[in-house]
């Protein structure tokens, strides 16, 4: 397609779209390929949060990428339980269900969009928001790169 002037907006979800991989595969032919997902490093929740910001800053300097989809969700999901844990006194399966469902979880394990948990009666997160993730950086046809969160 690259060959043909062909660039059409690509959006993926999930899987190697979100990886850092992709970038350093395909270097500029990354520019408008999307990904959906449920939180991404830069993001206002994390960015605005000194605790968060330091967590990704530090696997950055650790890992030498940025802190990608997988590990800012499983990160906050074990601030998560620790919590729940603690609120329950106790490790009985059923305290930990009624500390999760009675709870709403920030600070360090609200990674994922818009910084807060609250499970409802099935389990979902009542709070989640869906984040379209630029790879790389889009860049617009005068050549600016953009930085797009939704």
């Amino acid at each position: 397609m690259d060959a043909m002037r062909v660039r059409p907006l690509v959006v993926g979800g999930g899987a190697g779209f979100l990886w850092p991989d992709i970038q350093r595969s395909l270097g500029d032919k990354v520019n408008g390929l999307f990904s959906i997902g449920v939180c991404n490093w830069d993001v206002k929740n994390i960015m605005t949060d000194p605790q968060r910001k330091s967590v990704v800053e530090r696997y950055k300097k650790r890992f030498g990428c940025y802190m990608q989809q997988d590990a800012l969700e499983f990160y906050g999901i074990v601030w998560v339980i620790k919590e729940a844990i603690e609120k329950a006194g106790s490790i009985d399966p059923n305290k930990i269900r009624e500390a999760l469902l009675s709870t709403e979880f920030s600070g360090l394990a609200g990674m994922m969009q818009p910084g807060k948990i609250k499970f409802d009666q099935t389990g979902a997160n009542m709070h989640i928001r869906p984040v379209m993730n630029p790879m790389a950086g889009w860049r617009t046809p005068d050549g600016l790169s953009r930085r797009i969160r939704y």
